[in-house]
């Protein structure tokens, strides 16, 4: 009953995830990588760094939930909207989170629209940044 994609390249063609469907995209032109991604239901996307890093993100602006894990530093995470689930890194917590991005799935629980952060334009989002630069050090 699922399809998992695996992306990226030098990824080994004979993964198992229990019998589900698996496609291995080694790489991706960016139209191919939206189209892809614009079809995913639920992503996981793990990064062992204080950042997010672009696939989770990308997949909640194309109205995706998302797993990612928590590290330390990786903070303020919830700016990005419920679909962005954030889990301890451990195999339990994955598999937690995993399941319940799948009942909101399946209950159809799950809000599609991009969060606002998403979807503002570099002006926009940098206009406080720029704001307070400009009144802490003058012309900016």
């Amino acid at each position: 009953e699922w399809t998992v994609h695996c992306v990226g390249p030098n990824t080994p063609d004979d993964l198992n995830f229990g019998g589900a469907w698996t496609l291995v995209h080694d790489s991706l032109s960016w139209p191919e990588y939206t189209e892809l991604i614009k079809s995913i239901d639920i992503g996981l996307s793990l990064m062992s760094t204080p950042h997010t890093s672009y696939p989770p993100l990308d997949l909640v602006a194309a109205g995706s939930q998302v797993v990612t894990n928590d590290w330390r530093g990786k903070t303020g995470l919830d700016v990005y909207g419920p679909r962005l689930i954030v889990a301890e890194p451990t195999v339990d917590a994955l598999a937690a989170a995993l399941g319940v991005a799948e009942e909101r799935s399946r209950n159809g629980t799950v809000d599609s629209g991009a969060p606002e952060i998403l979807t503002r334009t570099w002006s926009e989002q940098l206009a406080e940044v720029v704001a307070r630069l400009a009144a802490e050090y003058g012309r900016v």
